[in-house]
């Protein structure tokens, strides 16, 4: 029995939760735009019934709910609270998959005689969410991946849904095909316009035509929808990783401050003793705005490097693009690895060369004869005898001439 635990509109309770002033929020709330003139982002109960959606504009929101209120998004703390959910589920000894913000999966079955049945399992699963990130979550148990996380989207808070392979069936029949994640949205609207809307209705068809219309992922919806879902938990790869973070007295906003204080930031880390001779192969970095929000974005690396001008140069930029002035940074150095494995961009001089010779060498051989360009080898040079003491020889799977 699998077990999924999700907070929905994660994101907006984070924000919300952020506040600080713990006062329960009645009207209409939605997220707003990241950059602030785009698309809202997660709207209430509230809101939802007013006819506010995801992505609208604010303009346009604002037309249908004139009483919403929009609050900045946070996704530094929702990566935190993220992270946090998944830690406290492996306090109880869950090997936990993240499937998306707010939203984790482990199998019950090896923590069922350790917690008492699956009654324990739900129980402890419950009171750990609750205890990192103050929200309730809701859970559902299933036999499949699929059913699971559907279940867990369905159940109230504190009441958690527990489906049997009977029930997971019935369940999964009845749901929408725009539920099956593995299928992109056109394949979705495909499915709907052939008039098959439910998966009860997929599970009919035969594989073959499914196979043949819609490919391996459309294999797959198909032994979704039948029930038939054997993929397993794969449990998160913990990479190891640096983390330093300032609050600042005051916030900071020219660009000789923000420089200032990541050369701090970037001097921190690189001298921490348990760093050892390793180096990044990504960045994270992350600001809280002094109006509100936050702002967090995960930089890539060509190659590792542990060279501050350059991790510098990478990071200011992303720092500049802010609006607003920062009260906090934090950076994390990501992926550590050893520094003797980086690789470099270009090649060596003697690298080149020996690839044209080679090249070169290839191509001879291809106008003249696989025994065209041979290289003398050494077999007995202690020999008395000189033909025997060196040898001429092609490439491995030619064999071997001598003279």
């Amino acid at each position: 029995m699998l077990i999924s635990v999700h907070i929905p509109r994660f994101a907006l309770a984070v924000a919300i939760a952020q506040r600080g002033d713990g006062s329960p929020i009645s009207g209409p709330v939605a997220l707003a735009p990241a950059d602030g003139a785009g698309a809202i982002g997660d709207a209430n109960a509230t809101a939802t019934a007013a006819g506010v959606r995801p992505g609208m504009r604010t303009s346009e929101a604002y037309a249908l709910c004139p009483a919403l209120a929009l609050i900045p998004p946070d996704p530094l703390a929702v990566r935190q609270r993220a992270d946090r959910l998944c830690a406290a589920l492996e306090t109880i000894g869950a090997e936990v998959e993240p499937i998306a913000d707010g939203q984790a999966l482990f199998d019950a079955r090896p923590l069922d005689r350790l917690l008492g049945g699956l009654a324990g399992v739900l129980r402890e699963a419950t009171r750990v969410t609750e205890q990192a990130i103050s929200i309730a979550p809701r859970l559902g148990a299933a036999p499949g991946r699929f059913a699971t996380c559907q279940a867990a989207k369905r159940a109230r808070a504190g009441k958690p849904l527990v489906l049997d392979e009977l029930a997971a069936l019935a369940f999964i029949g009845t749901l929408s095909v725009r539920e099956l994640e593995m299928l992109d949205p056109h394949l979705q609207e495909t499915l709907v316009g052939l008039g098959i809307t439910r998966l009860s209705e997929l599970a009919e068809l035969s594989p073959t035509v499914v196979r043949d219309r819609f490919g391996p992922p459309g294999e797959l919806a198909w032994l979704v929808a039948r029930g038939e879902d054997s993929r397993s938990v794969a449990a998160r790869a913990i990479a190891p990783a640096l983390r330093e973070m300032l609050a600042l007295p005051e916030p900071l906003a020219t660009e000789q401050a923000l420089a200032h204080v990541l050369r701090l930031l970037l001097d921190r880390l690189l001298a921490r003793p348990e760093r050892g001779q390793r180096a990044p192969r990504s960045l994270r970095i992350g600001a809280r705005l002094a109006g509100g929000g936050s702002f967090e974005q995960h930089v890539p690396l060509r190659e590792p490097t542990t060279d501050r001008r350059t991790l510098e140069v990478l990071l200011l930029p992303r720092l500049l693009t802010l609006e607003a002035p920062i009260d906090q940074l934090a950076i994390e150095l990501c992926a550590l690895t050893e520094a003797d494995r980086q690789t470099t961009i270009w090649r060596t001089e003697g690298d080149q060369r020996r690839a044209r010779v080679a090249l070169a060498t290839q191509h001879v051989r291809v106008a003249v004869g696989r025994n065209a360009a041979l290289r003398v080898v050494a077999v007995d040079p202690e020999s008395r005898l000189p033909e025997r003491r060196f040898a001429l020889q092609a490439d491995p799977d030619a064999g071997p001439g001598r003279t």
